[in-house]
């Protein structure tokens, strides 16, 4: 039985988002979906909503937090733009036992390396808390956080979605990580990346938006890569991070 820590899950009502496809998901479809795929913890974190709604959504994780705390890790989430309201949240949710923040450039519409956001990186920075970020493009780029990376060297970052652009990040700056939701990972196998950076990169499936994960987690179990890698990538990388 292979063992696996999922470090994307969302979780809770969403806002308005694709025309054809509802991601809200609740508790119990989570305790479903961690049942059929193996997985033993999770993050969690809200669905896209509008920012004035994140508090309450943020309530709902905490909530699915203290009643399943083997399984849960708890991020909220914020909208960065809105500083002051955000600075409040963060301390709220450190206080509450949150662990993480989870931040998407393109949802938010926000561009990371914009001196704005300073106080908001210092205050997760603060608190010993953890951002993990969405990555891809427009203002999304993982090299966005490059900048940030230089200035906050005791922040923790997780990219999501891990791609080549990640790559610098993660071999350049000791507290970044990456995960391989909706990834380019499955094409990477064969490259000298993996091998020298696997210690840094965590199984993510971005449930529910992907459709078979079961399917996606057969992919890496058949990948060209040493056993202990992949158990590094599907399970132990998670556990180092997200101490019990």
């Amino acid at each position: 039985m292979v063992k696996i820590n999922d470090a994307h899950v969302h979780l809770g009502p969403s806002g308005p988002w694709k025309p054809d496809f509802d991601p809200s998901t609740t508790i119990r479809d989570i305790l479903e979906f961690t049942k059929v795929a193996g997985i033993e913890r999770c993050v969690v974190f809200p669905n896209p909503s509008t920012g004035v709604e994140y508090p309450e959504r943020n309530n709902y994780i905490i909530e699915a937090a203290n009643a399943h705390p083997r399984l849960f890790v708890a991020f909220g989430r914020i909208d960065p733009r809105y500083k002051k309201n955000s600075r409040r949240e963060i301390k709220r949710l450190a206080d509450k036992g949150v662990v993480g923040i989870k931040l998407h450039p393109r949802v938010e519409c926000f561009r990371p390396d914009h001196p704005f956001f300073s106080e908001i990186y210092e205050a997760i920075q603060r608190f010993g808390m953890i951002i993990l970020a969405h990555t891809g493009t427009g203002f999304a780029k993982a090299e966005y956080w490059k900048p940030v990376c230089e200035k906050y060297r005791r922040l923790t970052l997780i990219l999501a979605h891990f791609n080549v652009e990640c790559v610098e990040l993660l071999r350049n700056y000791d507290n970044v990580y990456a995960e391989t939701s909706a990834s380019n990972f499955l094409f990477l196998e064969d490259r000298s990346e993996v091998f020298e950076l696997h210690k840094k990169i965590l199984f993510g499936s971005d449930y529910p938006y992907v459709e078979d994960v079961t399917g996606y987690i057969r992919k890496i179990l058949d990948l060209n890569l040493p056993k202990s890698i992949k158990k590094d990538i599907l399970y132990n990388n998670f556990n180092k991070l997200f101490r019990k």
